[in-house]
């Protein structure tokens, strides 16, 4: 990995509530967020991103650090394939922290990605996460986002909660380096097993990040 053809990107953003897979970490709350991305031309990928300000299981003032690297392959016009791994450190809550590989597929407008845990959020038991993600354009400043996802339990303690579907619809605006975005959340359970008791997101969420 010549270091001479890797590229480098900055960004942050503020958004009224931290939301992951339908999950509200933030307790419906703002929080700032913050990332560093870095790739080469071999199709090699790392990077980072922090969030601020959550709170969740009755604890405030945590921190979430991602740290992800992978290896993402042209196939053909359009098409890509990628695969890698991602810790999740919560500081202030350290018990919640996970690890995960991925792999997905990309298409022009848009990609499926599988992720898997051996303890997600810290419990016991495998998860998968299924996700569809995709975009449509509305003139050259304007995007319609789309996001689906489901959480199905393998083994032990996630085996036994039912799975989770979440849904995200979003406006993006573009405007110079800053993206605005106006989201509708929605998560739902599904099949038997016991309610999770994790907090849902609020209806809407408001967005604007930069990047440098």
């Amino acid at each position: 990995m010549p270091s001479a053809q890797a590229r480098q990107s900055f960004n942050a953003s503020v958004s009224s509530e931290a939301v992951a897979r339908g999950v509200s970490l933030s307790n419906g709350s703002p929080v700032l967020q913050a990332g560093a991305d870095w790739d080469a031309d071999n199709g090699a990928y790392a990077g980072l991103h922090a969030s601020s300000c959550l709170a969740f299981a009755g604890r405030a003032g945590i921190t979430e650090l991602d740290v992800y690297a992978g290896l993402a392959q042209r196939l053909a016009a359009g098409v890509s394939i990628d695969a890698g791994a991602i810790h999740h450190q919560f500081r202030g809550a350290a018990a919640y922290s996970y690890n995960e590989l991925v792999a997905g597929i990309g298409f022009d407008r848009s990609n499926a990605r599988l992720s898997w845990s051996p303890a997600y959020y810290g419990e016991g038991g495998h998860t998968l996460y299924l996700e569809a993600n995709g975009f449509h354009p509305v003139g050259e400043q304007i995007k319609l986002l789309a996001h689906l996802g489901w959480l199905h339990g393998l083994a032990g303690a996630a085996l036994r909660q039912r799975d989770s579907l979440d849904a995200r619809l979003a406006v993006s605006l573009d405007q110079g380096d800053v993206n605005y975005q106006l989201a509708w959340l929605v998560r739902h359970s599904l099949g038997a097993g016991a309610p999770d008791s994790l907090p849902r997101p609020r209806a809407l969420a408001f967005s604007a990040s930069r990047a440098f």
